[in-house]
């Protein structure tokens, strides 16, 4: 399967919603909670929303609960491998903050429902408390105490992963970064190509060769702004969500993923400080080999040139959502521009 096959089915396949009515009905039929309210959560791929209970609209000790509701097309193995990571995530380090499954009246986990596009696949588990990073990093750098933080909560969880094995880790993945040299037939949607064709051509003959040298595991892969949750002062972690992009990679591209989002995209700070705070907290957990510790600031540009090539075509592709993906777009050509003027 070429990469705009594989890109038209993963990322871009159309799909009839969900409605908040369909999420109420389901959390009550296959979990027994009755919803006061239902929010819709913006998501890639499924529908994922937010059901608050009676008594529970903003009461921390009661935040409700995520339901989430499969693409139609998503094929069950690659669902059952995101749910086994979690468990195997939870059962090798039971202070994880990630959020684990919830059984059904009948006691399954992930019931098949006829709901909106066919039978799909629904998931139920606790709303986690906490701000997104975005939230508690809007206008503001990040703390060498939250760099650490992040930093070590990941890799606690790479760690937590280290053995972990299913039928389906090794599946193709647009936005596992191994796969970088594959967008380039991508370019002709990005609005500015010379910094981000340099920056691949680069990767191609200094980094890409070299990935399959480094040490390999499964990864959670995408530790953005939005899955990373902290509390109100912004120094712990206190959830780590979405496995959608789990995938068998190169184990540092897990630090690499989580930087990317962290780097400046102006003079508030620098990439590098960024770079080394975020290294303090991983090896406080995982010490780097000498190899990952040296391609890891090219790894971190990668991903930027991964999220400038995907969000791109995405943005042709939805073009419904083309003023979001458009500003993460820019925001992370401005990151590119920084950390090159930096020479990561």
């Amino acid at each position: 399967m070429g990469v705009r096959e594989l890109l038209a089915a993963d990322l871009a396949a159309p799909f009839e919603r969900a409605t908040e009515s369909d999420a109420a009905t389901l959390a009550l039929r296959h979990w027994g909670v009755h919803a006061a309210r239902v929010t819709r959560v913006d998501t890639e791929r499924d529908d994922t929303f937010r059901v608050e209970v009676a008594g529970a609209t903003g009461d921390a000790d009661h935040p409700g609960y995520a339901l989430k509701i499969a693409h139609p097309g998503d094929d069950p193995s690659v669902i059952d491998l995101q749910v086994s990571a979690v468990d195997w995530a939870d059962s090798h380090d039971p202070t994880l903050p990630v959020p684990r499954l919830l059984p059904t009246l009948d006691g399954t986990f992930q019931p098949v429902v006829p709901i909106a596009g066919g039978g799909r696949i629904a998931r139920l588990m606790p709303w986690m408390p906490g701000q997104s990073l975005r939230a508690a990093l809007w206008d503001a750098a990040p703390s060498t105490e939250l760099l650490h933080a992040v930093g070590s909560t990941q890799a606690r969880l790479t760690a937590s992963l280290a053995d972990f094995r299913h039928p389906a880790e090794s599946r193709m993945l647009a936005w596992d970064v191994a796969r970088l040299p594959e967008l380039a037939e991508l370019f002709e949607a990005v609005v500015d190509p010379a910094p981000v064709a340099a920056a691949l051509d680069r990767h191609v003959r200094e980094v890409a060769p070299r990935l399959a040298a480094l040490p390999q595991q499964f990864i959670h892969n995408d530790g953005n702004l939005d899955n990373l949750l902290v509390d109100e002062r912004a120094t712990r972690v206190v959830a780590v969500l979405d496995f959608g992009d789990v995938v068998r990679t190169a184990r540092v591209l897990d630090l690499a993923v989580t930087t990317s989002y962290l780097l400046p995209a102006d003079d508030q700070y620098a990439a590098s400080d960024t770079i080394d705070g975020m290294v303090a907290g991983w090896e406080s957990v995982l010490p780097l080999e000498p190899g990952e510790r040296e391609l890891l600031p090219r790894l971190v540009v990668a991903r930027l040139v991964q999220r400038i090539l995907l969000g791109s075509w995405l943005a042709r592709q939805l073009p419904a959502n083309a003023d979001y993906l458009g500003r993460n777009v820019a925001h992370t050509a401005a990151q590119l521009a920084i950390a090159e003027r930096e020479e990561l």
